[in-house]
């Protein structure tokens, strides 16, 4: 990975074994059989996020241990994504694509497939948990040893201890208010669609899909419009829409 930013040597160590942990679980899977696309989008999903937050979770610890300050933390695991994404669909993903196609992939697929490999990171409660205890670091940092490889290289103890209450917890509350955690959620299986079949679909289909007549209700759910006025769920919208999301049916 030429342009990822290098971690302080302990830390990188750390990120090493975790990183060989993720590719040696993702070859495993991806060789063992052929695979349709949806499968191998999984994976592939599963992979990036596994060393991408591993690589987080090193930047944090060298934060504070008070090697990195906040901003070089940031700054680092913001040019670390776009270096793995590149450096993972060179190596793996697209020969897995164009094995699934059986043909070479064009210019306008490869650069579609990789537009969308963010999305699949940054609409994770990981990239909000990592982004909530960075903000925590800047407010009071405290001393830490290189995370232990292993869990994708959180270590949910240590994090309370150090950062107060439960990230993930702290962003399901926040997310809820702001109605972002279910519009994280159309948005990574919109991605996903993409990613699997070469179809952009649009959030009308969706809701189309579920059998609203309007998009009304869709929007309410996603937005929280209820819940943010003190009204109830829409438990009826709220069954079909993630039922929806659950089922995937785009990808059938």
């Amino acid at each position: 990975m030429d342009n990822l930013p290098l971690l302080p040597r302990a830390f990188e160590d750390a990120f090493e074994a975790e990183k060989a942990n993720a590719e040696l679980a993702y070859l495993d899977r991806i060789l063992a059989e052929l695979i349709d696309d949806r499968r191998a989008a999984a994976k592939q999903q599963n992979l990036l996020r596994a060393v991408f937050f591993a690589y987080c979770a090193q930047a944090r610890g060298a934060c504070r241990q008070g090697i990195w300050t906040v901003a070089e933390a940031r700054r680092a695991s913001d040019a670390a994504l776009p270096a793995i994404i590149d450096y993972y669909f060179e190596q793996y993903f697209r020969r897995d694509f164009e094995r699934n196609l059986d043909r070479r992939l064009s210019d306008d697929e490869e650069r579609d497939r990789r537009s969308l490999m963010p999305t699949m990171v940054k609409t994770s409660p990981q990239w909000k948990q990592h982004r909530l205890q960075l903000k925590s670091l800047a407010e009071g940092p405290s001393v830490a040893s290189p995370v232990p490889s292993g869990g994708n290289g959180e270590n949910p103890s240590a994090s309370n201890a150090e950062n107060g209450p439960r990230a993930d917890v702290v962003a399901t509350v926040a997310n809820r208010r702001h109605g972002t955690d279910r519009r994280a959620a159309v948005d990574a299986y919109i991605a996903e669609v993409c990613v699997s079949t070469g179809k952009r679909i649009s959030r009308a289909d969706i809701w189309r899909k579920a059998g609203d007549k309007t998009r009304t209700e869709f929007e309410r759910w996603e937005s929280y419009f209820y819940e943010r006025r003190g009204g109830k769920l829409n438990t009826s919208a709220d069954r079909r829409f993630t039922r929806l999301l659950r089922e995937k049916p785009h990808l059938k």
